[in-house]
């Protein structure tokens, strides 16, 4: 989040529930991006992941 992360943080615009909500929601949006984009990516480009 870097430092405008600590600053929201510290000023009390968002609390620690809220954080962690929103980093759970965005771990998992990245690992179905993985699943959908990058998985197939390999295939079409002729190394699949799996033998």
């Amino acid at each position: 989040a870097g430092t405008s992360g600590v600053m929201v943080y510290a000023k009390g615009n968002v609390s620690g529930p809220e954080i962690f909500r929103l980093a759970l929601l965005m771990m998992v949006t990245a690992f179905v991006v993985i699943l959908v984009v990058a998985l197939p990516w390999w295939s079409l480009v002729g190394e699949p992941l799996v033998r």
